[in-house]
């Protein structure tokens, strides 16, 4: 999990989870990923 969370940024996982997310899992993780992704 600590690698998933190494994937994002320190502020923007916390402003992730910050909006209510729940748990900020791995698999959730993954989900903002490919987000990021498409948002980029």
């Amino acid at each position: 999990m600590l690698a998933e969370r190494a994937t994002l940024p320190a502020a923007e996982w916390a402003t992730y989870c910050a909006l209510g997310r729940t748990g900020c899992s791995a698999p959730t993780s993954a989900r903002v990923e490919v987000h990021r992704i498409v948002e980029y």
